[in-house]
């Protein structure tokens, strides 16, 4: 919880830092972005792992002010067996990006969990702080460390937290309107990916995106092998998008 409570403390400090640094000037040309996105999803995969075994709809709406993006993403699968709902703010400094990740995962029934509930040996939230380095010309590269805080991390056996951490790199080549993905993703450390050290994601995904008005359409479809489990998944989907500014 200390490590926790420390790593909110100096995440606000930047945002402080960043608002007294800021001239008049700066505050009288920003505007908020707003992005909306929504997801069809032919099943849910994330880091290797799969959740619910039915396609899942999966809508984001976030806010971004200056160096600053808040947002909320939400996942549900067509049976209602799994659900997610997850809160995030990060802040952007040149071509590096750090973010506190709050995800609630509550169970098939609602009434077993409480959103409101953040005790360490039942909670169904999970907090994590993650940095990640978006890449540039000569390193078309994006590299992202994620650290698991408090909540679902907890070992009850030792009483203590896994502090899983989750490293990637992810290269990408777009050319006209469509990108290719490569991912390879692993863990550092027996936690909730893995048991041991290993490599546990691997991804390959080819999209397609076109206009249509002020709505931006990705198509995609990708293919994702877990070594650590020897299960791969061969997904689909389509988003819906669009940003403006208020």
């Amino acid at each position: 919880m200390k490590v926790f409570c420390a790593s909110i403390l100096m995440f606000f400090g930047l945002l402080f830092n960043s608002f007294a640094n800021e001239t008049a000037v700066q505050k009288e040309s920003k505007k908020v972005s707003v992005f909306v996105n929504v997801d069809f999803m032919s099943s849910h995969v994330w880091r290797g792992g799969k959740s619910g075994e039915l396609p899942s709809f999966e809508p984001l709406i976030e806010a971004s002010f200056g160096n600053i993006t808040v947002g909320s993403w939400a996942a549900a699968t067509f049976d209602g067996k799994y659900k997610e709902l997850d809160l995030y703010v990060n802040y952007n400094i040149n071509d590096f990006t750090v973010a506190l990740f709050d995800y609630y995962c509550p169970p098939e029934n609602l009434h077993e969990a409480k959103f409101t509930n953040l005790n360490k040996e039942n909670t169904f939230h999970l907090y994590s702080i993650d940095l990640s380095y978006e890449g540039s010309e000569k390193i078309p590269v994006k590299f992202t460390a994620s650290t698991m805080l408090y909540g679902m991390d907890y070992n009850s056996e030792t009483g203590e937290y896994y502090y899983s951490t989750y490293l990637e790199a992810q290269y990408n080549k777009g050319w006209k309107s469509n990108t290719v993905s490569v991912v390879l993703g692993m863990t550092t450390h027996e936690g909730i990916y893995a048991k041991k050290t290993a490599i546990m994601n691997t991804e390959l995904m080819y999209k397609r995106t076109f206009e249509l008005k002020s709505f931006t359409i990705p198509v995609f479809a990708k293919v994702v092998y877990n070594p650590y489990s020897n299960k791969s998944y061969f997904i689909g989907g389509l988003s819906i998008s669009r940003e403006f500014k208020i």
